[in-house]
């Protein structure tokens, strides 16, 4: 099995060029953008766990925040800095020890990286942290009871090349072990959004703000 940091530079020039093609990765960004525009301060300081290219970095900056991106793969943050110029970057696995981080950021985004991680309490401790007082957390999960996730174990088995990302993948939430995770990090649980569904069900409009269907959630939480 390939560490992390080697699935991701592996797939970080393909990853990175999927945001222009695939539906599901351009509703996600439309859904980051509406979030990201609603809690950004112009001149405020945002940190992006698990940048990935910067897709949802760049967001930021755009809404002129003063912007960090970090991650785990040289490749992802290689095509970052193509992506978001002006920007700080920090190549860094989870959880975070460089404490000259913490109580830094106005605005701490992190998308579908938690599932990845060994440690979930002691990363979302490790956000907290490099929050200010009242700053915003937004991450997003995946939703472990959703039509998305049985499909996903359904294609896995008879293509497993498809959803190889599922062998890094560690844990999956239910909402209520969301907000326990949040509320025990020392966060306070704000609102949630589903969003997520494999490509076909778009094209059946098929609704995706449900916690059956939608893949994903999208929390947000204050510190």
């Amino acid at each position: 099995m390939k560490s992390n940091e080697a699935y991701f530079d592996h797939i970080a020039g393909d990853f990175a060029q999927r945001y222009n093609t695939k539906i599901y990765l351009k509703r996600r960004r439309q859904i980051w953008l509406n979030s990201i525009k609603r809690f950004a301060t112009e001149h405020g300081t945002c940190l992006d766990v698990g940048c990935g290219p910067g897709v949802m970095s760049q967001i930021a900056l755009d809404c002129g925040m003063n912007t960090t991106c970090l991650d785990s793969s040289s490749e992802m943050l290689d095509i970052a800095r193509r992506n978001c110029r002006g920007a700080n970057f920090i190549k860094s696995s989870l959880p975070l020890r460089d404490s000259s981080l913490r109580s830094r950021f106005d605005l701490v985004i992190c998308s579908s990286v938690i599932e990845y991680v060994d440690d979930v309490h002691e990363t979302m401790r490790d956000m907290c942290a490099m929050l200010r007082d009242k700053g915003i957390l937004l991450v997003s999960l995946p939703n472990k009871v959703s039509l998305y996730r049985k499909v996903e174990k359904i294609v896995s088995l008879v293509k497993p090349s498809i959803c190889a990302y599922l062998e890094m993948q560690k844990h999956l939430f239910t909402l209520p072990q969301a907000k326990q995770v949040i509320s025990e990090a020392g966060l306070m649980y704000i609102s949630h959004q589903y969003f997520g569904l494999v490509s076909p069900l778009y094209r059946l409009s098929v609704p995706e703000s449900s916690g059956f269907t939608g893949g994903l959630m999208l929390i947000v939480a204050c510190k």
